[in-house]
């Protein structure tokens, strides 16, 4: 688990040092099919993408668990969308960024919009061009949770998803996530 952790956090600052050569960096994930379950189609970003196999559309009043992770977010976005792994212990929050103005901002220091109140351990970030759509990605992590959180720039908003998955459940999660990732499309 903790090589995997390694891996992603070499893969992130990796992107963020070739962003820094070239002004387009394209960025492309493993897709495995046979980890991939229902389709989502966004219909104001007009952009879809595959949820991981297992994890299922859900209600934000189902669990206080959930309602935790939720308040991680502690940012200016809309909660559209929920889904669930079957043990509740990875979700994927799909959510609009409501300050497209700020993003450089935001990335530039994540901790002020992503870390107030000193909740994750470690921020890390890059920037990428993800099936031709301008993506923002910041992995957070604490004790207890990583967060996939992506900020993906359409024609019309700013889709943001957040894939949390609970540390012990990483290494079981982690090919799922970067599948679905991969999956994201903007359709024309």
């Amino acid at each position: 688990m903790v090589a995997s952790i390694i891996g992603l956090s070499a893969l992130t600052i990796e992107c963020t040092k070739r962003e820094a050569k070239n002004t387009r960096n394209d960025l492309a994930f493993d897709v495995n099919e046979k980890l991939l379950g229902d389709s989502y189609l966004d219909s104001i970003s007009n952009m879809t993408l595959r949820v991981p196999i297992g994890w299922k559309d859900s209600d934000y009043n189902s669990d206080d668990t959930l309602k935790a992770k939720v308040s991680l977010l502690r940012h200016n976005s809309n909660s559209k969308k929920l889904y669930l792994d079957s043990l509740q212990k990875a979700s994927l929050i799909v959510s609009y960024f409501n300050n497209p103005d700020g993003l450089n901002q935001i990335f530039a220091n994540p901790d002020s919009a992503f870390n107030a109140t000193k909740d994750w351990v470690s921020i890390d970030k890059s920037q990428f061009i993800l099936n031709g759509q301008e993506t923002f990605q910041f992995l957070l992590q604490n004790k207890n949770v990583i967060n996939f959180k992506l900020l993906i720039r359409s024609s019309n908003t700013i889709l943001q998803l957040d894939y949390f998955v609970d540390r012990a459940q990483y290494m079981y999660e982690v090919k799922k996530i970067e599948s679905s990732i991969g999956s994201i499309r903007q359709l024309k």
